[in-house]
């Protein structure tokens, strides 16, 4: 089973959290540059942090085998948010601070290069909110269908340098009335030890299976699919490539095609409901895990606004892995350029 690793921080943490982190000012302007958000964001929530939290996020960057996933809980937050935005990729603030801007990005800096992908939202940190056209999406955006476990842009993995992100981190801003609907995340090592070595050879067998480009990046190639192994890596650290929804995966032989059943029933098997609600930061190593989102039915207020409001910020070790993709700005990158 996939396990969940929790740290609380301590209330004197909490504190200078806000007082250092909550009057940052986060850029807006389409294009803008974040180099000194990024820096601001980074020290402030170094600075409010002791030296045991400060050692786990270390762990989480440079460990052997680290933790994953990690919550980081009792986080300050606004309660007085209690909508999302109307248009989740626009440029709308939406509440009074960006205080959860600047703790997603601070603690997301302590392990990586923070960064946005254009096609995925509005800039450095996207919003993830229902919205009115595209709750049938298998996206951010969506809410009526299930978003099954993948690793985050997969296909990128193949391409030079590897240009999927070593992780992301998700903050919650304002929650679903109710339980509202899980994030989930599955460990692909724990759904490697149920298959057993046997299928696990399939699953490493680099022509056996093809993976497609996000649906976002597609142009006039369409989806073109590079052959895959699903397992990459040595067994003590395996990384994955596997997106489990939509026309993203497929097999090339009936092997393949028993072998990656196997693999989606262990991965059902060993995943885990995540709630990301405000106070609680999430990161998802995207090495290891499966991530995703049960589907939901989404609610909205008289005005339109959904109430569900999660951001993101992917991270990779150095931004010179995106080779000659454009940049918007500084740190959003656009792979359809």
């Amino acid at each position: 089973m996939t396990r969940l690793t929790t740290y609380d921080l301590t209330g004197n943490e909490r504190n200078k959290l806000e007082a250092l982190a909550g009057d940052i000012p986060y850029p807006r302007k389409r294009g803008a540059p974040y180099a000194d958000f990024v820096v601001a964001a980074r020290t402030a929530v170094a600075s409010a942090l002791d030296l045991s939290t400060l050692r786990l996020l270390d762990t989480l960057k440079n460990g052997a085998c680290p933790p994953a996933p990690v919550s980081i809980e009792n986080l300050p937050f606004d309660p007085n948010v209690r909508r999302g935005l109307v248009d989740p990729e626009g440029q709308e603030r939406g509440k009074a601070s960006d205080l959860s801007e600047a703790l997603l990005v601070g603690f997301t800096a302590l392990l990586g290069e923070p960064y946005g992908i254009a096609s995925e939202g509005a800039g450095l940190v996207s919003n993830l909110s229902p919205k009115r056209s595209h709750l049938e999406g298998l996206t951010g955006l969506g809410a009526r269908q299930e978003l099954s476990p993948h690793v985050e842009n997969a296909f990128a993995r193949l391409l030079p340098g590897d240009r999927a992100p070593d992780g992301l981190a998700l903050i919650g801003v304002s929650p679903e009335p109710g339980t509202g609907p899980g994030t989930l995340v599955s460990d692909g090592r724990a759904a490697l030890e149920l298959v057993g070595p046997k299928v696990e050879a399939i699953l490493r067998d680099p022509e056996a299976f093809t993976i497609a480009k996000p649906e976002r990046w597609r142009g006039e190639g369409g989806a073109a699919a590079r052959p895959t192994a699903i397992v990459h890596g040595p067994s003590e650290a395996p990384s994955f490539v596997a997106a489990f929804y939509g026309d993203m995966l497929a097999a090339r032989t009936k092997a393949g095609a028993d072998a990656l059943a196997a693999f989606r029933q262990a991965i059902d098997a060993v995943t885990i409901d995540v709630h990301v609600t405000p106070g609680r930061l999430v990161f998802i190593d995207n090495h290891r895990l499966l991530h995703g989102r049960r589907s939901f039915e989404a609610r909205f207020d008289e005005t339109g606004r959904p109430y569900r409001w999660v951001q993101r910020c992917f991270y990779t070790s150095t931004l010179r892995r995106f080779g000659e993709w454009p940049r918007i700005g500084d740190r959003v990158i656009d792979p359809r350029g």
